[in-house]
């Protein structure tokens, strides 16, 4: 038989081994019990640590504590603190840090919630130790990291601690808005916001403080965290040894709470800096004393009250002036004469720019070969010199700002103004730009301007021009090397030719006005010729012919625009003559319909005709025999209206299927309407509806209205009794129309004292839902005492003065007396110098707005806009291409339908196409505008041609907003 294995049965040999790890032995009872007894020793994962016979020796091996102790509160505890009832923002709340005995210092840390920056309290935090000692010998302290947001947003004020019988609570001091707090405390620590003052023993920790320590009783102020971030303690930090040999350096102040300050040892002295909280000293020891006590000694004083200085040692100035005057001649205060101190020992000298004013005369001079005046000199008028003459240039200094300076320039003989100016404190980055004047006008090129043939041109001798002969002669005149060019032709019928090939009537070019609008060349363009009011040649008069050419391919034609002089007949605009005719629709009017035949209205409609006849005395409803619909009326007359006094006779019976309104002979059982108004409190009433009769009576105490809140309609009367008015008894009248939401109120008080007077006030709100109401205003009366009127006039005073204010010898400051009692005001005229004002007059002279014109032409085509755009839209467009910036502006729409976009059916005359069309904006100094669109002949994706859009709008008319249409004969067309 072969041995046994993990893959086939057979003999096996025993082992009581337990630590074997052969495959092919068999275990024999003891190794199963040895191994038994090893596992129950060891710990059972399915026990989750019950099976552990110590479980304190365990957490204790293993240095953790039990559920039993951090329930004790051992170690830190994390705890959330809300906000007590009746906290306001802007006001501190004590946190009180509690210990459960007085004999240890205590880790705690306090943060207030981050929130987001434009909270007015974002996070602060203080980590640190306290210990509070009351009046033990332990004694109260506080050390730690402060930390806050911003210096503005002081969460954590303070530490205050009792200096009497609490010896347990450290009291933190909260902003009320600055609530939840979040804190960390250790062991033996317990935390409380209290709603109101704090009182352990003989202490209280005020609630809801502006200055918490001056508020509370008893209490010590421990860490005052005004300073801002940083590392606060309520004792010195720095070691009691000396600091032998080094330097100390601070980023801030360095406060020393001592009264003895600093002391300098430097050979046989000692000099001390001491402040005893009156006065401060500076202090010295007698010789080889260094370190001891200070001697009588008191050369320098100063009041910390007052500021005054006192010198009780001889003084040495550098005038060689020992002891003190025997009067007044220097001011107790020193006064500032335009920036400059000045105590009255001796005169002061101005310039001009201590009183912000230019000198009169040069203040420098320099080179213009070495760059002239530099960017950083003084303010003032200079000579620059150069070769062969100077001229004068004026500098504006700053300092301050991204532009420091700017310089204006002239050469003499008007020869031309010029200026630069500076950025930061880089000095001038571009030259020279001169300012156009009279003498100096801008070319059109320069300003996008029109371009205009100089004087009369004359077109030919009297004869006939085809249009292609005279495109030639306009070319011929320069007329397409501009974007826009515009001449006048002479008043000679003999020098000028016509236009017969318009197909919508001749053009007599005499006196006419030509505008040509193109892409500076004759492949795109567009005419315009306005004609005079009489013709030699047989013209068109008083008519205005547009010519579009965009290419032989797109029709290029003539075409002539109807006006008041040149009015469309009934026929081509397709409307009914004034003689008469046939209407084969429907008409709708808005106003009166009005004939003035008898037979006014006829309605012929089957076998009969109905109509309204006026013979002048009577109004009658006519019929017609049957078959005659349009013939005359018989006899029946189922109605007629005496013209005179309105009487109705129904001659043909009359059928009521409901009520009758009206009178009748006789008495109505019943009546919905009275026949006579009768007045009720002057109000007419007549049954058929109800009224309202406005009766002014109290609505009792009606609390003031606040913020945009409206009132009810009409006149109400409200009893001020402490309800938010700005006095607290009184009446108010409160005024609103039906119609606009605007309001008033006015206030008259009770006097709280028989037959006085009592305040009156105004206010009131303007007609916008949205707006707010104004503040009271108090109107002032006879009986009143006007604010800031002293009604019994100035009052004089005599005797002397107790202490010196005043020089002894007035002295002369610029030629102007003063004496020390008042501050003066010195004038340029004081300093013999020009002010601002006089220079800026001088310098206006130069530059002359009226010169340069307020007109736009668009040197590019105008593209970008959207198809089917709205008028906003539209609007908006135009606004995006500058055609809101002058009083005139004038585009050319892209060739590209598409890229010019297109405007919806916001003209009642159908879509418009922006492509080839001329935009001409004009705008009023108001705001208001007139928008003129003269369209192309052809339309690529629909819309009007050939016509002239006009879009007024006017702000203070109603509707604002008005289409008009001048749409002209269609003439020949050209290739």
């Amino acid at each position: 038989m072969e041995d046994a294995s993990l893959t086939t049965k057979g003999v096996v040999k025993l082992s009581s081994a337990v630590d074997s790890t052969s495959e092919s032995l068999a275990a024999t009872p003891k190794a199963v019990k040895t191994a038994y007894d090893n596992a129950e020793k060891r710990l059972q994962k399915d026990q989750n640590g019950a099976d552990i016979p110590d479980k304190g020796r365990f957490l204790n091996n293993i240095n953790v504590y039990s559920k039993g102790e951090v329930d004790q509160k051992k170690g830190m505890r994390y705890v959330v603190v809300n906000a007590p009832a009746g906290v306001q923002e802007g006001k501190y709340y004590p946190l009180v840090i509690k210990r459960n005995d007085s004999h240890r210092a205590s880790r705690v840390v306090i943060s207030t919630p981050s929130r987001t920056a434009n909270h007015r309290m974002n996070n602060c935090e203080f980590n640190g130790f306290v210990c509070a000692g009351g009046w033990t010998d332990r004694g109260s302290y506080a050390c730690g990291m402060f930390w806050a947001y911003s210096s503005s947003e002081r969460a954590i004020h303070s530490i205050l601690m009792s200096n009497k019988g609490d010896t347990v609570d450290s009291v933190f001091y909260i902003e009320g808005g600055a609530f939840p707090v979040e804190v960390f405390l250790e062991e033996g620590l317990s935390v409380t916001a209290p709603a109101s003052d704090y009182v352990v023993a003989e202490t209280t920790y005020k609630f809801g403080a502006t200055d918490p320590y001056s508020e509370s009783v008893a209490v010590n102020l421990i860490l005052d965290f005004k300073q801002g971030n940083g590392f606060y303690s309520s004792y010195p930090v720095l070691s009691k040894s000396d600091i032998s040999g080094n330097k100390v350096y601070a980023n801030d102040e360095v406060i020393v709470r001592s009264q003895n300050a600093l002391r300098m040892i430097a050979g046989d002295y000692g000099v001390i800096w001491r402040n005893d909280g009156a006065n401060t000293y500076l202090l010295m020891t007698d010789k080889g004393d260094q370190y001891g006590g200070w001697n009588g000694l008191r050369p320098f004083a100063v009041n910390n009250a007052t500021g005054e200085v006192t010198i009780n040692t001889p003084l040495n100035s550098p005038k060689g002036v020992k002891g003190n005057s025997d009067t007044a001649t220097k001011l107790q205060t020193a006064r500032k004469i335009s920036g400059v101190p000045f105590d009255g020992s001796t005169d002061i000298t101005l310039t001009a720019a201590h009183v912000a004013a230019f000198a009169r005369r040069a203040t420098g001079s320099y080179a213009d070969a070495d760059g002239g005046v530099p960017w950083n000199a003084e303010s003032g008028a200079y000579n620059v010199t150069r070769t062969g003459d100077s001229y004068i240039l004026a500098n504006f200094y700053t300092g301050v700002g991204s532009c420091r300076t700017l310089q204006i320039k002239a050469h003499y003989k008007n020869g031309g103004l010029f200026y630069r100016s500076s950025r930061d404190g880089s000095g001038f980055e571009s030259g020279w730009e001169q300012v156009y004047t009279t003498g100096f006008r801008p070319q059109p090129a320069d300003i996008n301007a029109p371009t205009a043939a100089a004087g009369w041109l004359n077109s030919g001798n009297g004869t006939a021009f085809t249009t292609a002969q005279f495109i030639t002669w306009l070319n011929n005149q320069g007329a397409f090397s501009n974007k826009y060019w515009i001449a006048r032709c002479s008043w000679t019928y003999a020098n000028n030719n016509y236009i017969d090939d318009t197909g919508c009537g001749r053009i007599d070019l005499s006196g006419s006005v030509i505008e040509v609008f193109s892409n500076k060349s004759t492949s795109h363009y567009t005419i315009r010729v306005t004609t005079t009011t009489t013709s030699g040649h047989g013209g068109v008069n008083n008519a205005e012919f547009i010519y579009v050419y965009n290419g032989s391919d797109y029709s290029p034609g003539w075409r002539r625009s109807y006006n008041t002089r040149n009015k469309p007949t009934a026929s081509d605009v397709g409307a009914l003559s004034l003689s008469g005719g046939a209407l084969t629709g429907g008409l709708t009017a808005a106003g009166e319909i009005i004939s003035k035949s008898a037979n006014g209205l006829r309605i012929a409609y089957g076998n009969y005709g109905f109509f309204i006849r006026n013979d002048g005395s009577s109004t009658y409803f006519m019929l017609t025999d049957s078959g005659n619909s349009l013939g005359t009326y018989n006899s029946l007359r189922p109605l007629i209206i005496n013209n005179a006094n309105g009487a109705v006779r129904i001659g043909n019976g009359l059928n009521v299927t409901g009520g009758i309104n009206g009178s009748l002979d006789g008495n109505a059982s019943t009546a919905t309407k009275l026949q006579t108004a009768r007045n009720i409190n002057g109000v007419k009433f007549d049954g058929s509806g109800d009224i309202n009769i406005n009766t002014l009576v109290s609505r009792g105490r009606v609390t003031a209205l606040s913020g945009s809140t409206q009132g009810t309609a009409g006149i109400q009367m409200y009893e001020a009794y402490n309800n938010s008015y700005p006095t607290m008894y009184g009446n108010v009248l409160h005024m609103k129309g039906a119609s606009a939401a605007g309001e008033g109120e006015l206030l008259i008080g009770w006097s709280g004292t028989s037959g006085a007077h009592a305040p009156v006030f105004i206010r009131s709100r303007r007609d916008n839902t949205g707006a707010a109401w104004s503040a009271w205003a108090q109107v002032y009366t006879a009986k009143d005492s006007i604010p800031g009127v002293n009604t019994t006039g100035n009052q004089n005073t005599t005797g002397n003065a107790a202490t010196a204010t005043k020089l002894q010898t007035a002295r002369k400051i610029a030629g102007v007396a003063f004496d020390g009692s008042a501050d003066i005001t010195l004038t340029a005229a004081n300093l013999n110098a020009y002010t601002k004002t006089e220079v800026t007059n001088l310098l206006s002279s130069y530059v002359k707005s009226s010169a340069l014109p307020s007109m736009t032409v668009r040197t590019s085509s105008v593209s970008g806009g959207d198809m089917g755009m709205s008028l906003s839209a539209f609007i908006s467009h135009l606004k995006s291409n500058g055609a809101f910036s002058k009083s005139y502006w004038i585009g050319f729409g892209d060739a590209m339908g598409f890229n010019a976009g297109s405007i919806n059916n916001i003209t009642g005359f159908g879509a418009v196409e922006l492509a080839e069309s001329i935009i001409e904006v004009f705008n009023l100094p108001n705001g208001d505008y007139t928008i003129r669109l003269t369209t192309s002949h052809k339309a690529d994706y629909g819309g009007v041609t050939n016509a002239i859009l006009v879009y007024h709008y006017r702000s203070n008319r109603s509707p604002s907003g008005q289409w008009l249409k001048f749409a002209g004969t269609v003439g020949a067309t050209s290739n």
